[in-house]
């Protein structure tokens, strides 16, 4: 295995790591290891290669496909592949609610929102208030206040993803539970846009 395509993977973590701004002592302890684990594999070069769960683990939190990370799939020039940024969240409609009391609950706070949306949480960068797997009311177009879990439009040329996050003026943040807020992307309303407030998360 050529050497330079572990290096690329090495690159990537580096990267998006630093672009997300979470450490590699916390990315370790998110992956089940010790807090040194990634910076010996990106430093030391040990182990090799990760195993595939770790890896998994690893692309989720890092908001990018498994792929780029495993080696087998990647190509020499994999530094000029823009990695596939994954949604953070997931637009659900009411009727495909299987649990009906939930279903029932969440038709109850869209109409008591001016314009609510239901949204299934995918990212784990809000775990503080709503982890993995909640469901949320989003009210699209509401004025957002320090301290609101919001859902924000970011534009990367033509290019537009969702993320949430908590709002502290100007600034979009991280809330994870074992890594204190920090700063993440600063509303400009150009490339960063608050798009509506979270509500309510149905766990």
């Amino acid at each position: 295995m050529a050497e330079g395509v572990m290096d690329a993977i090495r690159q990537i973590i580096r990267e998006k790591a630093h672009e997300r701004e979470l450490s590699l002592s916390w990315l370790s302890r998110r992956i089940g290891r010790n807090v040194g684990y990634l910076h010996d594999f990106i430093e030391k070069k040990t182990p090799r290669n990760l195993p595939e769960r770790e890896r998994r683990l690893l692309a989720e939190h890092l908001g990018i496909s498994e792929d780029y990370l495993r080696p087998a799939d990647l190509l020499a020039d994999v530094k000029e592949a823009a990695p596939v940024i994954q949604a953070e969240g997931e637009r659900i409609e009411v009727d495909d609610i299987r649990d009906q009391r939930l279903r029932e609950s969440v038709r109850r706070e869209l109409k008591a929102a001016k314009h609510g949306e239901a949204w299934l949480i995918r990212t784990p960068l809000i775990e503080a208030k709503y982890p993995p797997g909640t469901l949320v009311i989003v009210d699209v177009g509401q004025a957002a206040y320090e301290n609101d879990y919001v859902q924000a439009e970011i534009w990367r040329g033509k290019e537009k993803s969702f993320v949430f996050r908590k709002y502290i003026p100007p600034n979009l943040v991280a809330a994870v539970v074992s890594s204190p807020g920090s700063k993440g992307y600063t509303v400009d309303r150009e490339t960063v846009n608050i798009r509506g407030v979270i509500l309510i998360g149905f766990r």
